[in-house]
């Protein structure tokens, strides 16, 4: 399984919005969203991307070193 399809997948088992996510980790709904799709590019740049994926990661309870 990809990274994004883990991450949707944790989100929706968990019965949560990407509004929901946003509010609570103060990451865009756009660049959750990206996460999801594996958009990589729409990311601010690199160091965004390893941070913004750890922390949602983390907010799903997921294992942010397998990912």
């Amino acid at each position: 399984m990809e990274i994004g399809d883990k991450l949707m997948k944790a989100r929706e088992a968990l019965g949560l919005s990407l509004e929901e996510v946003e509010e609570e980790t103060k990451i865009r709904r756009k660049y959750l969203k990206a996460l999801e799709e594996e958009r990589f590019q729409v990311l601010p740049g690199p160091v965004y991307a390893k941070a913004f994926l750890k922390n949602y990661a983390r907010f799903l309870q997921l294992d942010v070193e397998e990912l």
